[in-house]
């Protein structure tokens, strides 16, 4: 069995992986979905190799929209599906990593820690289907890709655009902006960026209110980009009081809604709380008797 710290890694290695991995599902989503308009392309009315603003166009629009909006949904919840996965075997890396130094029986605490995250992502652990209206079924249903693809396909129309410059503008969107994303891309990238970094904090924080465990490690490395608020943290153990008063701090990449539990050191952050029981905390240096003590008072 490995040791604390290295299941400690191990999570954060492989939510690392995951979002590297999810970045390329998006991508291959796109290239599909463009795939399946681009013939569309061909069939609009044109006049002097420039594009008619007609009735017929307007009703290709639509057409396209369809497609577009039909093969976002299911390629969505493809990748919603394959998320929920994921982060059920980040919750089983959790299991291992807590179940590495606690005594107690950890199968009751299991249970109710991963069907709290796997509720709280939107997924029914008991039939596999995602939860109507949560988290997983937004990425694949709330998408204004389709809508965007229309108001450009409108506009292409109304410039009366050559059919050249068309064709390109339109493969422009299915293939990057300057920050290297496509419609597509853009897309799941907001709704899922960061997701199994914030959902490896989320499990562990269900795993130590269940377990009651007051301390958490603040782990991970250090490299050039790292921020100050991260820098200053690292290694070090913190009690749950502490914690929440990262609240009251201002520091560079620090979302406006903060939760310093799942969020560390905001934007990008690539560290975890490394949740440990009151023996550790005092292997670390904590004196948990006064740590105890200003908690009461408090």
């Amino acid at each position: 069995m490995k040791s604390r710290s290295e299941y400690g890694r191990a999570k954060r290695s492989f939510a690392a992986r995951l979002q590297q991995i999810l970045m390329r599902k998006s991508r291959s989503a796109q290239t599909r979905t463009y795939k399946l308009i681009r013939p569309l392309l061909d069939e609009f009315e044109t006049s002097q190799s420039r594009l008619v603003f007609n009735v017929d166009n307007i009703s290709k629009i639509t057409q396209v929209r369809k497609i577009v909006d039909a093969a976002l949904k299911e390629e969505g919840s493809v990748i919603a599906r394959w998320i929920a996965r994921q982060v059920n075997a980040l919750t089983d890396l959790n299991r291992l990593y807590f179940k590495s130094f606690v005594a107690q029986p950890i199968d009751v605490v299991d249970v109710t820690a991963r069907e709290n995250i796997m509720l709280r992502l939107g997924y029914n652990l008991k039939d596999g289907t995602l939860i109507k209206g949560g988290y997983l079924d937004d990425i694949s249903t709330n998408t204004n890709v389709a809508q965007q693809v229309g108001a450009e396909l409108n506009r292409a129309l109304g410039n009366r655009t050559g059919l050249k410059d068309f064709r390109k503008q339109f493969s422009d969107l299915f293939t990057s902006d300057i920050n290297g994303l496509g419609l597509t891309d853009r897309h799941f990238y907001r709704a899922t960026f960061d997701i199994f970094q914030q959902y490896d904090r989320a499990i562990a924080k269900e795993y130590a209110d269940q377990l009651e465990l007051n301390y958490a490690v603040y782990s991970g490395t250090i490299k050039n980009t790292t921020r100050s608020f991260c820098r200053d943290r690292v290694n070090k153990v913190f009690t749950r009081a502490e914690i929440e008063r990262w609240r009251e701090e201002s520091f560079d990449g620090k979302p406006t809604r903060y939760n310093p539990s799942t969020d560390l050191g905001g934007y990008n952050c690539r560290h975890s709380l490394d949740w440990i029981s009151d023996e550790l905390a005092a292997r670390f240096g904590r004196d948990v008797e006064a740590d105890q003590n200003q908690t009461v008072e408090a």
